[in-house]
């Protein structure tokens, strides 16, 4: 092993040679939750990577939310298409499941905020409300629950309309577009007759969250919960079949 820089011997928590010495000398001193948050520090603070804590976890670091077993394990960590993982996370293990996702969604800078964490004191980029709630979308059902998608979007029903305005119209993401509305639709969230949703590209024809077990169906009787029959006829979307209960009980 080769000798690790001064710098990142004498103190780990400082810009220096991210290596095998830094790794062990972070764990060492923090642990592994707040750790992996120093180094995603560490890493953001040298730039060249778009690396930022997105979806639930944006939102679990900043105390609006309570993912228990699920937030314990794992972290979410965002990037844009093609990207790779910041070698100094992706080489080390950091004593937590680390899932780099990389969707097709927004423009590398928008809707982005710094935050301080309270695990570790260091100050993170990660998503802004409305970002982190697309992203949220766009990771369903691989790497997140639609029911738990709908939660986080209800989290902060007073978003700002501008702001989600702004998103929208750069979501490269139709599919993801028309679940974020639709929803926000059915939730009745103060701001959405404030959206112009003609400046927005919810592409053509009817889009699928998921593969199997779709609804509505063709032999759909969709008089039976016909308050919401308007709302997927407008947004042409069919959801997992599990979330069926949600509109026949009329569970806003």
């Amino acid at each position: 092993m080769s000798a690790a820089t001064p710098t990142a011997l004498a103190n780990p928590d400082l810009p220096g040679a991210l290596n095998a010495a830094t790794h062990a000398a972070l764990m060492d001193k923090h642990g592994p939750e707040s750790a992996y948050e120093v180094a995603l520090s560490l890493v953001q603070q040298r730039g060249g990577t778009t690396a930022h804590i997105g979806g639930r976890d944006s939102f679990q670091m900043r105390g609006c939310g309570h993912y228990g077993e699920s937030y314990a394990r794992r972290r979410l960590l965002f990037g844009q298409p093609g990207e790779d993982m910041p070698p100094f996370l992706r080489d080390y293990d950091w004593g937590l499941e680390l899932a780099w996702l990389t969707p097709r969604l927004l423009p590398p800078d928008l809707g982005l905020i710094e935050c301080r964490s309270r695990a570790s004191g260091r100050v993170l980029r990660m998503s802004g409300d409305v970002r982190a709630q697309m992203e949220a979308f766009a990771v369903v059902p691989e790497w997140q629950e639609l029911d738990e998608a709908q939660l986080i979007l209800d989290l902060k029903a007073w978003s700002n309309p501008a702001e989600v305005q702004t998103l929208l119209e750069s979501c490269e993401a139709p599919l993801v577009a028309r679940v974020y509305m639709h929803l926000a639709e059915k939730a009745r969230l103060p701001w959405v007759g404030k959206v112009a949703l003609g400046r927005v590209d919810f592409g053509e024809g009817i889009m699928e969250l998921g593969v199997d077990g779709l609804f509505p169906t063709q032999g759909d009787d969709m008089e039976n919960w016909h308050d919401h029959k308007e709302l997927f006829e407008k947004y042409q979307l069919w959801l997992p079949k599990e979330t069926r209960c949600h509109y026949e009980c009329h569970q806003i």
